[in-house]
C-alpha cells in the first residue's frame, strides 16, 4: 500500500516541537570529542550537505544549519549515555 497525502498531512501535523538553542545550551564545543558533528542526532544532507539534527530547531539553524562544531547537553553517540547532560 502506498502512502497518502492524508497519511503525510497527519504524519505532519503530530510532529513534536524541537528544542530552541537556548533550552539545550547550544553553543561552541569544549571537547572535539563532544560536538555536534559526532552526536547520533545530527545529520547530513545528501542532496546538499546542510547539516541539521533531530532535537533543535531555531529560525538561524533552519538558515545556517547546525554548527559541527557546536554541542549541546543533549549530545549523544548512542542514545544512551549523555556526557553533558547535568543532572
Amino acid at each position: 500500500m502506498k502512502a497518502t497525502r492524508e497519511q503525510y498531512e497527519e504524519l505532519i501535523q503530530n510532529r513534536p516541537d524541537k528544542f530552541t538553542p537556548e533550552q539545550v545550551d547550544y553553543a561552541p564545543a569544549n571537547s572535539n570529542k563532544l560536538r555536534c558533528g559526532r552526536c547520533l542526532h545530527f545529520f547530513t544532507r545528501n542532496r546538499d550537505g546542510f547539516h541539521v539534527c533531530e532535537i533543535l530547531r531555531s529560525e538561524q539553524i533552519d538558515a545556517d544549519g547546525i554548527n559541527p562544531f557546536y554541542d549541546c547537553r543533549f549530545f549523544t553517540e548512542d542514545g544512551e549515555h549523555f556526557p553533558l547532560l547535568e543532572n
